[in-house]
């Protein structure tokens, strides 16, 4: 059952820190009507939703279906079978929708996010138990199957040559914030409404006279980069410095780099990307940490999304025109 318009309530203020997996600290400021709320585990990450409008079980719902295409590991993910098989003949119109979509960003923007750097990130195993530095030759081996050219779609059909495998973990997140965004439009586009994964947040309704603020976390200390004022969006967060490993005294994080084979040895320690999509926003903020700052001019000056980032000299890139206000002084714009 949905709230009526007239029942919906004010949410005065909404604060997120846009970090990486279940860090993001979300609230409403409800004045008195209800605020319906809801936590899950859904794509390795947990989700949280909160609306005035009852949405739960439906943003729920969308994040599993997409969690069943887009999983790569599990044997029940369509992703997975494909993998397995290297070629199917019937893939959902959803899966063929994601991979063109993504396919379609690579040819925008480039290759240094690849979602076939899932033999990369399988011999990595970065989120197991015990992960170790893998040998050079097998290194080099999961690079041969490494390229967007890999992927063949034709219809509803997929192949994948010379043993490419999948790997959704880059921009799956995304995907699903889209689909929660469309599904609001459709039931009622008044509703104010924030869902978080962590590292990706959709911000959508009216937020505090048409504004968000969004708090940016800082990487070492964990406390406030800065803020961010902002109209409703998707925001991305990327960053080496929760999902690692140590081996030899070397810090290791889950972001791979496709043309080294290694995880990625940025010189950027946190960006965040404001974008009109959920897919775009996840996409570029992986792809800004990945070829750090020597990259960063052409992001700053982007028209479809903004940008703030900080390296690890402690300097701040901010795109034009993104309402940010330092907090940590630390930092130097």
């Amino acid at each position: 059952m949905f709230l009526k318009k007239s029942l919906k309530p004010l949410i005065a203020a909404a604060a997120i820190s846009a970090a990486v997996i279940a860090s993001a600290i979300i609230y409403f400021q409800a004045n008195r009507h209800t605020v319906y709320e809801d936590t899950f585990f859904s794509m390795d990450t947990v989700v949280s939703v909160r609306s005035d409008i009852d949405v739960c079980k439906d943003t729920r719902d969308i994040f599993k279906s997409l969690e069943a295409v887009y999983d790569c590991r599990s044997e029940n993910g369509e992703a997975a079978r494909l993998n397995e098989s290297g070629g199917l003949e019937n893939c959902s119109d959803e899966l063929i929708r994601g991979l063109n979509n993504i396919l379609n960003l690579n040819r925008e923007y480039g290759s240094s996010v690849d979602i076939t750097a899932g033999g990369l990130t399988l011999l990595w195993n970065i989120d197991s138990e015990n992960p170790s530095v893998p040998s050079e030759k097998d290194i080099d081996a999961a690079l041969e199957t490494v390229g967007i050219d890999n992927i063949k779609v034709s219809g509803n059909s997929v192949t994948l040559q010379n043993g490419a495998k999948l790997d959704f973990g880059a921009v799956a997140k995304g995907i699903a914030l889209d689909r929660v965004k469309a599904f609001l439009k459709d039931i009622d586009d008044s509703s104010d409404t924030i869902v978080s994964t962590g590292s990706s947040v959709l911000l959508y309704g009216d937020g505090e006279n048409g504004y968000f603020n969004v708090d940016i976390k800082e990487p070492e200390s964990g406390g406030v980069l800065g803020r961010v004022r902002t109209k409703p969006c998707f925001l991305s967060t990327s960053g080496g410095y929760e999902r690692y490993f140590e081996a030899d005294g070397k810090k290791y994080c889950h972001i791979m780099d496709t043309e080294t084979g290694y995880p990625s040895e940025s010189d950027i320690t946190t960006v965040t990307v404001f974008a009109e999509s959920g897919l775009l926003s996840d996409f570029i903020s992986t792809q800004v940490f990945i070829e750090g700052t020597k990259g960063i001019e052409k992001h700053l000056n982007a028209q479809d999304y903004k940008i703030i980032a900080a390296d690890k000299n402690k300097k701040l890139y901010v795109s034009p025109g993104l309402e940010f206000v330092k907090k940590d002084l630390s930092y130097e714009e």
